[in-house]
């Protein structure tokens, strides 16, 4: 990552014409050290183009394609995004500073997760990211509304929990910091199906074979001894539908009841927020 986030290294050549730079990049796959200086770049398909150390600052791109393309240490600070596509490209330490992306543009959030690589900018992925999921409300492209609401939380947490506030309970910050990092790891917070998926199956993996381990111990009498029988406990009692077919539970039975039915309880709520975000939203 260069030194200062908002400006570009020196040396650098200044771009005083749209044209010059379509010869430019005409000629050259890489294009590094170049600070754009008109207002506008319109109607160019760009393919396979790395660009590093390039200024797009205060630029309007309208009806621009982008293909293969690598950014890497890039400004596009304030740019206008206007019927830009972006596809199969990537972002390394680029400054999206209150750079504005219109509805008529296409992205997919993924290209973008590495666009800020320092967690004292978290305030320009934060912005950024705002900027993508207000693309994704379109029919046309709510597929990635969950991509981008994902790292758009996921930042918003580094942002919220970088630093202790001085008036802040230092138990209850750090309370929430721990269980956000862990519903964003573990659930996605909300927004992604996959984790929610490996997750529950981890769970309910783990909790049938300790019924099966324990099994002996749950019930006074008639204690689970295969895991089919597992599988069917653990499901019934996830569910709170109630196991049939077993004796009364002992005391550490009962505390084993208690785990699964909360663990169900959560993972149930988990899913239907997650289905939730994805389908009505």
């Amino acid at each position: 990552m260069k030194d200062d986030f908002f400006q570009i290294s020196a040396p650098f050549t200044k771009m005083e014409t749209e044209d010059e730079f379509f010869k430019l990049l005409s000629q050259a796959r890489h294009i590094n050290n170049i600070m754009y200086m008109p207002n506008n770049l319109t109607s160019k398909k760009i393919v396979s183009v790395t660009f590093e150390n390039v200024s797009f600052s205060k630029t309007e791109l309208k009806d621009v394609t982008f293909e293969r393309c690598v950014f890497k240490n890039c400004l596009f600070i304030y740019s206008i995004f206007d019927g830009v596509r972006f596809h199969s490209c990537s972002f390394n330490c680029c400054n999206f500073f209150r750079a504005k992306f219109n509805t008529s543009c296409y992205a997919k959030p993924g290209q973008f997760k590495n666009a800020v690589c320092d967690d004292k900018y978290a305030n320009v992925a934060v912005w950024l990211f705002d900027q993508l999921r207000l693309l994704y409300k379109e029919e046309s492209q709510k597929a990635y509304k969950a991509e981008a609401e994902y790292y758009f939380n996921d930042w918003l947490y580094v942002q919220n929990y970088k630093k202790r506030k001085s008036n802040e309970n230092i138990f209850v910050f750090y309370s929430k910091k721990i269980a956000l990092k862990f519903y964003g790891k573990l659930f996605g917070y909300g927004y992604r199906l996959r984790n929610l998926v490996l997750t529950t199956s981890i769970i309910f993996v783990l909790l049938v074979v300790i019924n099966r381990l324990l099994g002996d111990f749950i019930f006074d009498s008639g204690g689970i001894n295969s895991f089919s029988q597992s599988i069917y406990f653990t499901v019934t009692t996830m569910l709170t539908l109630g196991a049939s077919g077993f004796g009364n539970p002992t005391c550490i039975g009962r505390w084993l009841i208690i785990a699964n039915v909360l663990l169900g309880i959560s993972l149930l709520s988990f899913t239907v927020s997650a289905l939730f975000n994805r389908i009505i939203k």
